[in-house]
Formats: structure tokens, sequence, C-alpha cells
């Protein structure tokens, strides 16, 4: 949402492309499709800077991630791969964890909202 607010100010939208926008927001559930029908608002100008926006950040991406691998190089060595693998088993563990603690949470609350009934019944049936 905010790189959308960032490329509609970059590309300086009229109050008409404007409202034109927020009635498809409004109209569209598709993402997608969106896109695809704010494009055919821009003017030809307004096209080519998001397209020079867009590379920009590519790029930006591209730089980032290359930094993020001589990083890992530098920490890991050859042993890179081996780190990728042990990181991806510590997630996967972690997220195992995290939904077996969610599992045991719901557990807890359900037999808990199912005494009370039983205790009613239990007290009704005293009362005979």
């Amino acid at each position: 949402m905010r790189e959308a607010q960032e490329i509609a100010n970059l590309v300086g939208l009229t109050n008409e492309q404007k409202e034109q926008l927020l009635e498809l927001a409004v109209e569209t559930t598709s993402p997608a499709q969106l896109r695809k029908q704010a494009w055919k608002i821009l003017t030809p100008e307004q096209r080519a800077k998001v397209l020079a926006h867009r590379k920009e950040l590519a790029a930006k991406r591209k730089e980032l991630e290359e930094k993020r691998q001589q990083r890992l190089k530098k920490y890991f060595g050859d042993e890179l791969q081996y780190a990728q693998q042990a990181n991806k088993v510590i997630r996967e563990q972690r997220e195992a964890r995290r939904k077996q603690l969610e599992a045991q949470k719901q557990a807890q609350q359900s037999p808990a909202t199912g005494a009370n009934p039983s205790a009613k019944a239990s007290s009704a049936g005293g009362q005979r």
C-alpha cells in the first residue's frame, strides 16, 4: 500500500485520475485486475515514470540480495549451503512448536467452555 502511494505521488496523479482509481478500488477485489485497470488510467509519461521506478526498486533489491549473499559467505564460508539447510530446519521446528502451542491453547479453552454446561447439567440434576 505504501508503495502504491509512493508511486501515486511520483507520477503526479490528477484529481480525476485519483477519483477513477478510488472507484476502481471500491469495485475491484482482485489486486491484479486493479493494477491492470489502473495502468489504463495512466498517461504514457506516467507509465514511463512507473516503469523507471520499478527498475530502480528491482536494482535496489538485487543489490541488497548480493550484499546478503556476501555477508552469508563471509560468516559461513564454504558451508553456506549447510547453514541454509540448518536454518530451514530451525524455522520448521519453530513453526511446529508454534502450531503445537496454539493447539494446546485451543484444547485448554475448549474443555473450559465445555465444563460449564456439564456443571449446569449436574447441578440441575441434583435439584430434582
